[in-house]
């Protein structure tokens, strides 16, 4: 959406300031290994 309306701002004949794009969020969660390896052996056979 940011760099749809950026393209449209400079399009327009008007002094409009561009948008920035924001930065990622840190995830505030861990990943449990041990749950994550035990959905890997259980749904996923290699």
């Amino acid at each position: 959406m940011i760099e749809a309306y950026n393209k449209k701002i400079k399009e327009i004949p008007l002094n409009l300031d561009v948008l920035d794009i924001p930065s990622t969020p840190d995830n505030p969660f861990e990943i449990d290994v041990t749950t994550v390896n035990r959905l890997k052996t259980q749904y996923y056979t290699y």
